[in-house]
C-alpha cells in the first residue's frame, strides 16, 4: 500500500503502539472496597458493583500497603468508580479521575506502609453527562516501567512533530530517523505474546473485538520483556532524542510559545453551583500534585470565589496551594470574584468583581494581578477598560471575540480605548485546535504559533494547556510532551511560565494599533434576553445593595456598619454574574438555585435597609419621611398604605392622590426633592376614599400626553404639547418569531429571524384606571399557549407599559416593535456608566452583524431638538434598524435548560418622548422608572442630604465604608461632559482623598469652605474616601 502524506502518522503509531502493553510490568486487583452515600449504609464491594445514579456523592473506601517499586518504575492507580473521582490518600486530596485522568500515579505510598484511600464520586462525567448505572468498571493496581514509557512517548512525540511540522525537509529527516529507530526495535511477535497484549495495543484491540464473532482476549497480569528486548526500546528512544535535539540545531526554531498549566472551570453552566465546588477540589489536587512531581509545571489559575470554597473544603489543600503561590508555581489570575459576563451587570457589579477580587488575592496570597483573565466571555462592554486600569490591571486577555461568526476581529495584539480614553493591552491567542483548552501536542503547538497574527509586533504569543470548561486540568503526558519537545526541533522554542510573567518579559511594539470601542461578540447573542427571571432578580438585586450600603452609611452613627453580611450579598451576587450563569446558557438546576439565592439577597438587603433606616427615624403617626436616594432632583411621587388618607406638606399644600389597588395610593406633588434630601410630609386624619368610575374608551390623555389603543393592540402617541406623533404609523407592535439556532439554543439568535414573524393580536381591550395622576388601558393577548396582559399606564411625560406574562412557548421570541417618528443615523444605548452611540444603518457587514445589541435601561433616538427613548427596568437586548427598535422580551430555548423562562413574568418598558437632544433627561427619567422614592410612613426622619454637587450628570454609583477607614462615595459622569464640579460632602470628616477603585494610591483633595472643586472628563469614574 502506498501511503498519502496523512497517512504516514496513522503507519508510524500503530506500529509503535505495540511497545505500550510493556510498559505494564504488572497488574494487581484492587479489591475489598467499602461503599458508602448520604441514603444508604456501609457495604462491602468489589468491581462490577453498581450502584443507585441518584446518589451523590457517593465514596469508596480501601487500604493499600504497596513495597517500594524498583528505581525505573512507578506505581498507578486504574480506576473507574463510574464517574468524576476525586482521590483522598491519608485524609488529603491527592488526585482526580475522569476520562481524561484515568490513572493516577501513586508512586510516593509505594513505601510498604498502609495508607487510607477514599474515593468521592459523582455518577457524571466532565460535562455533566449522567451516567445511568454507575458501575465500578475498574479497580487495579499498576506497576509501569517507566524507562519504556517515556520512550514509547518520545517516538510519540517525534511522530507528531513530524505530521505537523510545515517544514517538508524537516519532516523527511524525522521520518528517516523514526525509520531507523523502529527497525532497531525488538519485540517478541510470537502468536502468544501478540495474542496476550491485544488489549493494551490501543492501535488493535477496537478493530480486532469488533467483528463477528471475536477472540476473547485476556486482561493480562503484566508484560515483562527480557533485558536485550527492552533495551532495543531504550537505546532507540536515546539515539532518537539524541537526532531531534541535532536537528534542533538545523532548523531554527520558527516564534515562541508562553506555555502555563491551566483549567478553565465554569463556576456553573452544565452541572449547578455544588458539583463545581466538587470539581474545584478534583482539579486544584491535580494541579498541586503536579507541582510537585515536574519542577518545571506552573499552573494558574483565577476567580477567588474557588479559593474561598476550597479554603472552606479542604483547608489542608488551600494552605499548600498558599505554598505554591509564593514559590512562584502557582498564579493567582485575573483580578476577579469569578469570571463574570461583562454585559449584563452594571457598572458597580464590575467594579465589585475586581475589587473583592484583588482584595481577596491579595489579603489571602500577597498577589495582585496586573492581567485580567476571561478567556470565554461573550462580548465586553464599552467601561472595562477603565474598571481595568483603576483596578490596577494593565492586560486583558481573551480569545472569545475570535468566534465572531461574520468578520474578524483584526488584532491579537492591540490597545483597547475605553470610554473614557483608558487604555489596556489587549491580547488575544488562537489555539485553533482547543483554545483556551489546550494541549502541548505538537500540532497544537505549531498551529497556535502560526495562528498567532503580530508576529511582527510581538515575538511571542501564549498557550494554556490543560482540559477544560469541566474542569480536570493538565495531564502528566502534557507536562511530559513539553519537556520532550522543548529541546527538539520542529516546535517552537517552549517555556512554561505564568501569565504575569509572559506580560512583564513582552517585548510590544509602542506602536501597537488602537481599538476604541466595545469588543462586541458576533455570536450567542440570545444570551442578552436567555432566562429574565434571573436578569431580573440580579437587577432588582444590584440596586438593593447600593440602598444597604447607602442607608447603613448614613445610619452608622446609630447602628454598627454592617460589612461582613453586605459582604457575603456581594459574593453571592458576583457569583451569579459568571459567564453562563448570568446570560442564561445553563441548565435549570443552576437558575433554581440562582433565582433562590437572589431572592434571599434581596429579603437580606430589605432586612439591612430597614434596620438602618429605624435606627434613624422617630416614629410619628402623623408624619410620613420621602427618601430620594438618587443622584437626581425629582417631583415628588410615591406610593403608600395610608388607608386613603390625605397627605399635605409642610406649609399644608394637599398632595395629588389616586387609589390604584385595595391597599394603596398614589401621591405626587409639585414639589421636588433634591438629591439624597428627605422630606417630611403630613399625614392628615382626612380621607378622600376614591372609586374610580370607568367609562370605557381607547383613547386617554393628561396634560401632556395623548395615547390612542388601536383594535389590535398597538398604539399611538401624541406629544401635545408640540403636536408631535411618537409612531410613524403605529407603536408596540407585538410580534412572536420562530427562534431556533443552528446549534446552540440558550445562546444564540439567528440573523434572518425576521422571516418567521408573526404579529400578535389583542384579544381584549379595556381601561381599568382613570385617576388625576394617571390613566391605564389594558390589553390581553393570547398566543401559543401564552397570555401577555400590557398595562399602558399614562404617566405625566411618558408611557409606562407594565407586561405581565405567563409564557408557556418553547424556540420562539417575543419581541416588540417600534418604529419611532424620527429621523437618525445613531443610536445611543446605555452602558449604566455613560453611553454608546451605535449606527441605525448597516452599511458595512460590521454594523450588519450587530443584529442584536446590548442596552441597560434605555436606548435614544434624537435629532436635534427632539426624540425618543425606550426606558426599561430589566431589559438588555435589542435590535435596531433606522428609526426602529425592537426590544427583546422573551426567549424560549430548550438547551440547556428545556423549560428556560417558563411561567410568569413581570417587567415594564416605557416610551418617553422629549422636547431636546440633551441625554441627561433621559438619565433622570430613566431613573424615575428604576429607583422609586423610598417611604417611611408614621415615622420622622432629619437628614441632611449626604453629598450635594452643582453639576447633574455626576451619578453616585455607590456609597459605602471604605476598605480601611471612613467612607466611599463613587460617581460616574454619565452624559460625555467635562467640568469643574463642586462638591459638599455633609459626612463628618478630616480628609477627603480621591483613589482608585481599589481605595489605593490616595490623593489628597483640597477643601475651602466645606467644598472641593473635582474636575471631571466624559464618562469617567471617580472614587472619592472620606476620612
Amino acid at each position: 500500500m502506498y501511503l498519502k502524506p496523512e497517512q504516514i502518522k496513522d503507519r508510524y503509531l500503530a506500529m509503535i503502539s505495540e511497545i505500550f502493553p510493556y510498559t505494564i510490568n504488572k497488574r494487581e486487583n484492587l479489591n475489598n472496597w467499602t461503599y458508602s452515600s448520604k441514603d444508604e449504609t456501609k457495604q462491602n464491594i468489589n468491581e462490577g458493583f453498581t450502584w443507585d445514579d441518584k446518589q451523590l456523592p457517593v465514596y469508596f473506601e480501601n487500604t493499600i500497603k504497596i513495597d517500594k517499586p524498583q528505581k525505573d518504575q512507578w506505581i498507578y492507580l486504574d480506576l473507574w468508580m463510574g464517574g468524576e473521582s476525586l482521590v483522598i490518600i491519608d485524609d488529603f486530596p491527592y488526585g482526580e479521575i475522569n476520562p481524561y485522568h484515568r490513572q493516577l500515579n501513586i508512586t510516593k505510598f509505594a513505601d510498604g506502609k498502609e495508607h487510607k484511600i477514599k474515593i468521592q464520586t459523582v455518577p457524571k462525567k466532565l460535562f455533566g453527562e449522567h451516567q445511568k448505572t454507575p458501575t465500578l468498571t475498574t479497580s487495579k493496581i499498576l506497576t509501569i516501567d517507566k524507562n519504556i514509557q517515556t520512550s514509547l512517548l518520545k517516538f510519540k512525540t517525534a511522530i507528531e512533530i513530524m505530521a505537523a511540522t510545515p517544514d517538508k525537509t524537516l519532516a523527511e529527516k524525522i521520518k528517516k530517523q523514526l525509520d531507523e529507530g523502529i527497525k532497531q526495535i525488538h519485540i517478541p511477535r510470537n502468536s502468544e505474546n501478540y495474542f496476550k497484549g491485544t488489549k493494551d495495543n490501543p492501535a488493535i484491540y477496537e478493530m480486532v473485538n469488533g467483528i463477528w464473532d471475536p477472540e476473547e482476549f485476556p486482561e493480562n497480569s503484566g508484560m515483562l520483556l527480557n533485558h536485550e528486548d527492552k533495551q532495543t526500546i531504550i537505546n532507540a528512544a536515546e539515539k532518537l532524542d539524541e537526532k531531534m535535539t541535532q536537528l534542533n540545531k538545523q532548523h531554527q526554531k520558527q516564534g515562541k510559545l508562553n506555555l502555563i498549566g491551566h483549567a478553565h472551570i465554569d463556576y456553573a453552566w452544565l452541572w449547578p453551583y455544588a458539583e463545581t465546588k466538587r470539581k474545584i477540589v478534583r482539579t486544584f489536587a491535580n494541579a498541586v500534585r503536579m507541582t510537585e512531581t515536574y519542577p518545571e509545571f506552573k499552573f494558574s489559575q483565577s476567580s477567588a470565589q474557588m479559593y474561598k470554597d476550597l479554603k472552606n473544603s479542604y483547608p489542608e489543600l488551600y494552605k499548600k496551594i498558599q505554598e505554591l503561590v509564593k514559590q512562584g508555581k502557582w498564579e493567582t489570575a485575573g483580578g476577579m470574584w469569578v469570571e463574570s459576563d461583562c454585559n449584563i451587570g452594571n457598572v458597580e457589579s464590575l467594579i465589585r468583581q475586581f475589587y473583592y477580587g484583588q482584595t481577596y488575592f491579595e489579603e489571602e496570597f500577597g498577589t495582585k494581578n496586573k492581567t485580567c483573565w476571561l478567556p470565554d466571555v461573550f462580548g465586553f462592554n464599552w467601561i472595562i477598560p477603565q474598571i481595568l486600569k483603576e483596578s490596577e490591571i494593565e492586560n486583558f486577555v481573551t480569545i472569545k471575540i475570535n468566534w465572531s461568526e461574520k468578520n474578524k476581529f483584526p488584532h491579537d495584539v492591540c490597545k483597547w480605548r475605553g470610554i473614557d480614553g483608558s487604555e489596556v493591552i489587549y491580547f488575544s491567542y488562537a489555539n485553533p485546535i482547543g483554545g483556551y483548552n489546550g494541549n502541548t501536542d505538537p500540532e497544537s503547538l505549531i498551529k497556535t504559533w502560526e495562528a498567532h497574527r503580530e508576529k511582527d509586533k510581538v515575538d511571542t504569543t501564549l498557550l494554556s494547556f490543560g482540559y477544560g470548561d469541566g474542569g480536570g486540568g493538565p495531564t502528566d503526558e502534557m507536562q511530559e510532551k513539553y519537556e520532550i519537545a522543548k529541546n527538539w526541533a520542529g516546535v517552537p522554542q517552549l517555556k512554561i511560565d505564568t501569565v504575569e510573567n509572559f506580560f512583564e518579559n513582552l517585548k510590544i511594539e509602542e506602536t501597537l494599533p488602537t481599538w476604541d470601542g466595545d469588543l462586541y461578540l458576533e455570536l450567542h447573542r440570545g444570551t442578552y434576553t436567555s432566562q429574565s427571571k434571573t436578569k431580573y432578580l440580579h437587577k432588582i438585586a444590584e440596586y438593593k445593595l447600593y440602598q444597604a450600603e447607602y442607608y447603613s452609611v448614613i445610619a452608622q452613627n446609630e447602628i454598627e456598619y454592617p460589612e461582613q453580611k453586605i459582604q457575603q450579598l456581594w459574593e453571592i451576587l458576583l457569583h451569579t454574574e459568571f459567564h453562563d450563569v448570568i446570560p442564561g446558557s445553563s441548565i435549570k438546576e443552576v437558575y433554581q438555585d440562582s433565582e433562590k439565592e437572589l431572592t434571599q439577597l434581596i429579603q437580606n438587603a430589605d432586612e439591612i435597609i430597614k434596620q438602618a433606616i429605624n435606627s434613624i427615624s422617630k416614629p410619628n403617626n402623623s408624619k410620613i419621611t420621602i427618601i430620594n436616594d438618587t443622584s437626581y432632583e425629582r417631583k415628588i411621587e410615591f406610593t403608600a398604605k395610608t388607608n386613603g388618607k390625605i397627605i399635605e406638606t409642610q406649609n399644608g399644600t394637599q398632595l395629588k392622590m389616586q387609589k390604584i389597588d385595595e391597599e394603596t395610593y398614589i401621591y405626587t406633588s409639585d414639589e421636588t426633592i433634591k438629591p439624597f434630601q428627605t422630606i417630611i410630609l403630613n399625614i392628615t386624619n382626612k380621607t378622600n376614599i376614591q372609586e374610580q368610575k370607568i367609562q370605557q374608551k381607547t383613547i386617554i390623555e393628561n396634560n401632556k400626553l395623548k395615547l390612542e389603543v388601536n383594535p389590535d393592540g398597538t398604539i399611538q402617541i401624541t406629544d401635545k404639547t408640540n403636536n408631535r406623533k411618537t409612531f410613524k404609523n403605529k407603536g408596540n407592535i407585538l410580534a412572536m418569531y420562530k427562534d431556533v439556532p443552528t446549534y446552540w439554543d440558550a445562546w444564540d439568535i439567528e440573523h434572518d429571524y425576521e422571516k418567521y414573524e408573526t404579529i400578535i393580536k389583542a384579544d381584549s381591550i379595556k381601561l381599568i384606571e382613570d385617576g388625576e395622576i394617571q390613566k391605564t388601558i389594558q390589553v390581553t393577548y393570547k398566543s401559543e399557549g401564552t397570555i401577555i396582559i400590557q398595562n399602558y399606564t399614562l404617566k405625566e411625560e411618558r408611557l409606562d407599559i407594565n407586561t405581565k406574562i405567563d409564557w408557556h412557548t418553547r424556540r420562539t421570541m417575543l419581541r416588540a416593535k417600534m418604529p419611532f417618528n424620527v429621523h437618525t443615523r445613531n443610536a445611543k444605548c446605555d452602558l449604566s456608566a455613560g453611553y454608546i452611540e451605535r449606527p441605525t444603518h448597516t452599511n458595512t457587514s460590521w454594523e450588519e452583524a450587530r443584529f442584536e445589541v446590548l442596552a441597560h435601561r434605555w436606548i435614544d433616538l434624537s435629532e436635534y431638538n427632539y426624540g425618543y427613548a425606550l426606558l426599561n427596568d430589566s431589559k438588555y437586548g435589542y435590535k435596531i434598524n433606522q428609526n426602529e427598535i425592537s426590544i427583546n422580551l422573551l426567549r424560549g430555548p430548550i438547551y440547556p435548560a428545556y423549560f428556560a423562562d417558563e411561567g410568569k413574568h413581570e417587567f415594564t418598558y416605557s416610551i418617553y418622548p422629549h422636547n431636546n437632544s440633551d441625554i441627561q433627561t433621559v438619565i433622570e427619567e430613566s431613573e424615575k422608572l428604576n429607583k422609586p422614592l423610598m417611604t417611611k410612613i408614621n415615622s420622622e426622619i432629619q437628614q441632611n442630604p449626604i453629598m450635594q454637587t452643582n453639576k447633574t450628570t455626576l451619578k453616585i454609583t455607590a456609597i459605602k465604608q471604605a476598605k480601611e477607614k471612613g467612607n466611599t462615595i463613587r460617581l460616574v459622569e454619565m452624559a460625555g461632559g467635562s467640568g469643574t464640579a463642586e462638591i459638599k460632602i455633609n459626612i463628618p470628616h478630616k480628609k477627603i482623598y480621591k483613589t482608585n477603585l481599589l481605595e489605593n494610591n490616595k490623593q489628597e483633595l483640597k477643601e475651602e469652605n466645606g467644598i472641593i472643586k473635582l474636575e471631571y472628563n466624559p464618562f469617567k469614574i471617580y472614587t472619592l474616601v472620606v476620612e
